[in-house]
């Protein structure tokens, strides 16, 4: 296995941190620095793309059986003993996770594995939250015989992410999503029976999760950062006649632990409404019509995944369509993507693209050969 190291990869170099500027990745829980890692520059960014296209004719013509083979060794290794205790460091210090959820390391493996096997070559950029857990993913993949040539990594901090993305979109598409259940609008008459059941669910979870003997404490969200924005979100919601049903709940927020939060009598004026929460933050918005649900849904500038949840499907296929989200599972969680459609919002501010990353035909180009036999006619032009 390869000595851990946080470079980046550019053309097949490894990039030290001796010849960059830095950044510090801090653990979120305590707020201490666990690692420095490279700021990628403009030009490493375009000699990585330079690079990958380069490498990538030549990646193409690899038989897919070997491309396979490949990624057969690379899942062998994510399992095996010599891995396992990387991963595991990586997650507790960058997340602060429990060692099972590995979800950094499932997305940027999702990312690559299929514009690898479709015979692309593939920049990845991490989050400068956690590049450790993206270094793993590339180290595996090299280790399995992924050409060094092919495979790109950088990473670069908050302060210069506008324009070296920028450069690396006005390149080639970048794809990018999340999703994140934060907005519920309920029929006026289920209302109060859907609260009383989903404050009893978030105290419960709460009590089992403060205790002092707990051995899964309340877990944290990105950084001190995401925290104090969360909060001020919550109490300006307040501010505007918003009710927070868990103000009382014995936690004692400090950091990057955010109290859970249950706010009622929002309306879509609200600044929460229109602000990515994305922390343990929940806004209900009650409605008497179809037509006030829809336009509530609809007032968002985020238009990536919504849910629909009803006892009547007939009701639910004439008001799905009417939510302008890229998707909409009905009866099911906002955390789900159709493996042949993948995720793409309608506009706004849900990413670029389209993240189809199961989907070969993203990363393919479609070509027609014809074979036209030596007694074929040929029309007079």
């Amino acid at each position: 296995m390869p000595t851990p190291a946080h470079t980046l990869l550019v053309g097949g170099v490894d990039v030290a941190l001796a010849s960059r500027e830095t950044f510090a990745v801090l653990n979120p829980l305590t707020g201490s620095p666990v690692s420095h890692w490279p700021n990628a520059t403009l030009a490493d960014c375009n000699a990585a793309v330079e690079g990958c296209h380069l490498a990538q004719p030549a990646w193409e013509r690899v038989l897919p059986a070997q491309k396979r083979a490949i990624l057969l060794l690379a899942a062998d290794l994510v399992q095996s003993a010599r891995y396992e205790s990387r991963i595991k460091e990586a997650m507790e210090s960058e997340t602060s996770a429990h060692a099972n959820w590995i979800s950094p390391i499932l997305l940027a493996f999702r990312a690559v594995a299929i514009p690898l096997i479709c015979g692309n070559g593939v920049v990845l950029k991490c989050s400068e939250f956690s590049p450790e857990c993206g270094r793993i993913v590339v180290d595996i993949l090299l280790e399995a015989g992924v050409p060094r040539t092919v495979l790109a990594y950088l990473t670069f901090d908050r302060a210069a992410a506008p324009t070296l993305t920028a450069a690396l979109i006005a390149q080639k598409t970048i794809k990018r999503v999340c999703m994140s259940s934060e907005r519920i609008f309920v029929e006026e008459s289920a209302s109060a029976a859907f609260v009383e059941e989903l404050t009893v669910i978030a105290t419960t979870w709460m009590s089992s999760h403060s205790s002092k003997v707990s051995s899964e404490p309340i877990p944290p969200v990105l950084n001190p950062a995401s925290a104090t924005r969360l909060r001020a979100l919550v109490a300006l919601a307040v501010e505007q006649g918003a009710t927070d049903l868990l103000a009382d709940a014995s936690t004692s927020p400090s950091g990057s632990i955010v109290r859970p939060s249950i706010l009622i009598n929002v309306t879509p004026s609200m600044d929460i409404t229109r602000a990515e929460i994305f922390g343990p933050v929940i806004t209900i918005t009650t409605f008497s019509t179809e037509e006030s649900a829809t336009s509530f849904a609809n007032s968002s500038e985020y238009s990536l995944m919504a849910s629909l949840w009803t006892r009547d499907l007939h009701r639910a296929m004439r008001v799905a369509p009417q939510i302008r989200s890229g998707s909409v599972q009905i009866n099911g969680s906002t955390i789900h993507s159709e493996p042949a459609f993948g995720l793409a919002g309608l506009g706004g501010a849900s990413g670029y693209g389209r993240f189809n990353v199961d989907s070969v035909e993203s990363f393919t180009d479609m070509r027609t050969i014809a074979f036209h036999g030596p007694d074929a006619k040929f029309p007079m032009m």
